[in-house]
C-alpha cells in the first residue's frame, strides 16, 4: 500500500499536472498507431 499512502500525503494532483498526464498517455498510443476515440473529445 505504499503507492496509497503517497497520494494520501501528496494528495490530487493539479490539472496541470493531470493535462500533462493525459497528454503523455496520448502520445504513448499514437506511438502504437492507436487513437483517441471520439467519446474522449466530447470530455
Amino acid at each position: 500500500m505504499q503507492n496509497f499512502d503517497e497520494y494520501i500525503i501528496q494528495g490530487e494532483p493539479s490539472q496541470k499536472e493531470k493535462a500533462q498526464i493525459w497528454q503523455t498517455a496520448i502520445g504513448l498510443q499514437d506511438v502504437d498507431g492507436l487513437k483517441v476515440s471520439d467519446f474522449h473529445g466530447n470530455l
